[in-house]
Formats: C-alpha cells, sequence, structure tokens
C-alpha cells in the first residue's frame, strides 16, 4: 500500500530543521483567508397577456435576452481561462565577457553610451546576480516544461518572444504549474534565453504571476534541480515540491551573486568548452559549500524523495524510518545513525503507512 501522505507533516517539520536548524527560531503561520461572496440572483417572472404584447417587442426581448446571455457566458469563460494562466517575466542578464562575444556592432556602441549614461543602467536589479552581469538585449526566449521520472521535457508555444534593449522579457498567458504529485505529469517551467551560442537558464514552478530572472546564477540554479537534486536508489527521481524549487532559484540566485562578487567562486561560461561538465561541477560544489544553496539541495533532495515514497506501492516501514532518521539527522547537523531514537522512528513509519495524522505541535 502506498504511504499516507500525512508523511508530508514530518517533511515540514524537516524542512524548518534544515532551514532554521535545531537550535530554535521562530515560525509563524498566518492562514490563508479566502471571502467568498455570494450574489442572490434576482429573478421576475411577468405573466403578461399576448394580445397585450406585440410579437415584434417579444422577438426583441427574445433577442436582447440571448444577446445578454452570451456576453455573460463570454465573460465567465475568459474569467475561467485567465484564472488558470499566469504571466512569467522578468531581465535577461549574463556575464559582461559573453554579452560582448555575442553582441552586434550597434549593441556594443549602445553598451559604450550606457557606460557614459548610468541611468542606461538602471535594468540592474538586486535580483539579477552579480554586479558585474550585464543586460542581454534581443535574445531568444523559449519556455519548457521539465518532467521527473525521466520523463523528456517539452517545449510550450509562446510564439516569438525576445527580450528587449534592457534585457526584459514577458510571457503571458501560459498555464499554471499544478502542485506536485510525484508522477510524471508534474513539471515546472525553464525559461530559456539564447543569442548565438549562449543558453542561460532559469526554473519556476509558481502558480501565480512570477518574475524570474535569467542569470548565470539562475542557471546554476536550474543544473541543481535537473543534475544534482537525488534520491537514493532512483535513477529518475520526482520533481520536488512546488514551493522548492522557488526556493532553489531565488536562494541559489542570492549565494552565487554574494560568492561571484566575493571572488569567491567564478561560474563558467557557457561559451567556454568543457561548459556541461563544468556547470553541474560547479552547480555540486555549491550545493556542498555550507551556506543556503546547500541547505536548499538537501531540501529539495528530501522534498523529491518524500513523494517517491508516497507514490512507491512497494515502500516498507524500514524506508519510511530511514527516511525520518535521515531527514531529522540532517536538520539536526548529527553525525550519529541515529539522533530520533529507533522505536520511536520504526513508531512513527508504522503509524503514517497506516494511513493516520498528527499534527506538527504534537510530533514536537
Amino acid at each position: 500500500m502506498k504511504i499516507h501522505a500525512q508523511l508530508k507533516i514530518i517533511l515540514f517539520i524537516a524542512f524548518a530543521l534544515l532551514l532554521v536548524g535545531c537550535g530554535g527560531g521562530s515560525s509563524s503561520s498566518t492562514p490563508a483567508s479566502t471571502a467568498v461572496s455570494s450574489t442572490p440572483v434576482s429573478t421576475t417572472v411577468s405573466s403578461t397577456a399576448a394580445s397585450s404584447t406585440p410579437v415584434s417587442s417579444m422577438a426583441a426581448s427574445s433577442t436582447a435576452a440571448k444577446s445578454s446571455i452570451a456576453v455573460i457566458s463570454s465573460s465567465t469563460a475568459a474569467s475561467s481561462v485567465a484564472a488558470n494562466t499566469i504571466n512569467i517575466s522578468g531581465a535577461a542578464v549574463a556575464k559582461t565577457a559573453d554579452v560582448v562575444a555575442v553582441a552586434s556592432l550597434y549593441e556594443n556602441f549602445g553598451r559604450f553610451i550606457a557606460k557614459i549614461n548610468p541611468v542606461g543602467r538602471a535594468w540592474a536589479a538586486v535580483d539579477t546576480g552579480s554586479v558585474a552581469n550585464e543586460a542581454l538585449p534581443n535574445a531568444d526566449v523559449e519556455l519548457i516544461k521539465v518532467f521527473g521520472g525521466g520523463k523528456v521535457e517539452e517545449p510550450v508555444d509562446i510564439g516569438t518572444v525576445t527580450t528587449d534593449d534592457t534585457g526584459a522579457y514577458s510571457i503571458p498567458n501560459v498555464e499554471k504549474v499544478p502542485a506536485s504529485d510525484g508522477t510524471d505529469a508534474s513539471f515546472y517551467y525553464e525559461v530559456r534565453v539564447t543569442k548565438g551560442a549562449l543558453t542561460l537558464k532559469t526554473p519556476t514552478a509558481a502558480d501565480a504571476d512570477v518574475e524570474a530572472n535569467v542569470s548565470p546564477e539562475t542557471d546554476l540554479a536550474a543544473k541543481i534541480l535537473s543534475d544534482v537534486v537525488a534520491v537514493p536508489g532512483v535513477d529518475n527521481p520526482p520533481l520536488p515540491s512546488n514551493k522548492m524549487v522557488e526556493s532553489v532559484r531565488e536562494l541559489v540566485l542570492a549565494e552565487a551573486a554574494n560568492l561571484t562578487d566575493d571572488k569567491s567562486i567564478e561560474i563558467p561560461s557557457p561559451l567556454s568548452t568543457g561548459f556541461d561538465a563544468n556547470s553541474v561541477a560547479a552547480a555540486n560544489g555549491l550545493a556542498a559549500n555550507g551556506g543556503n544553496a546547500e541547505k536548499l539541495f538537501k531540501a529539495a533532495s528530501f522534498s523529491a524523495e518524500e513523494m517517491a515514497l508516497v507514490n512507491n506501492v512497494d515502500a516498507t516501514t524500514e524506508d519510511t524510518t530511514g527516511y525520518i532518521n535521515r531527514v531529522i539527522r540532517e536538520g539536526c547537523n548529527q553525525v550519529q545513525d541515529d539522533y530520533l531514537p529507533q522505536p520511536i522512528a520504526e513508531a512513527f513509519g508504522e503509524y503514517f503507512k497506516a494511513g493516520n495524522k498528527l499534527t506538527a505541535t504534537q510530533i514536537v
């Protein structure tokens, strides 16, 4: 039987431990307030003698009613479409040397003007990576669905989208990313920006309009998700949760940018020889440097493993027990095998496998 999805409560606590640590920290939970508005529909039925109502008037009323219904139906359909789509936008930047290498003569002249006039560099927001990055104008933009479980990625038809002179792009009205359920139908998006031989990516699993900037740093985040996150014993692991994908992008972006600015790391250029192998090596290094990127890598790996456990019909109590022990051990930064006493871990495994549930407060 499948392990009950209430195992997620353990994962929730594990994420808190991974990101805050065992020593404490505070968390607040503000429940979402959902207001349900009910507007009564007032219907008046009028009885009118046929002799007092001309046929032409009745026909006009009928036509008007049909027209009104058509407008309402059209509006409802448009609202439904809007509710299921999001807009993805952001700015694309790259290393100065790479921007120069793929720029036209006109674009390089524009770069020169921008250096003279600092206003021309107003695009450089704090969340586009290293301060040395520059806008990547007139680049082609693609949107790709990335699946778990070894399923082949799929391009999304977004027409022709390019970055403008400031590197900005916008992709309107694309399908919302559904909540990851551990099956190969789950996906997240990669926004890929290409100019000449230069390609950079950023991952996003947003369920609302999102600003997803593309940079050498977010390219590393994409590599961590696609090539570094791993599940023991699973060759093609399922995807981590959508919130994990979003967190990996934002925290890896910030950390890699800081390390780059401090000259602690140098992100390989996509135009360099051996880039694929070198970038995966850089992503692995960033995922093991002890900072936020490592915490997010571990959290994303545990998230993917939780998805694999929940959907594995052959999962045993031992599998669940081992998972719980490793999550808590990693979260509390302990080296011993059983930071959580083994009998308690085994009891947790049996309890959740049977479909029971506990609150976070009860577990703590």
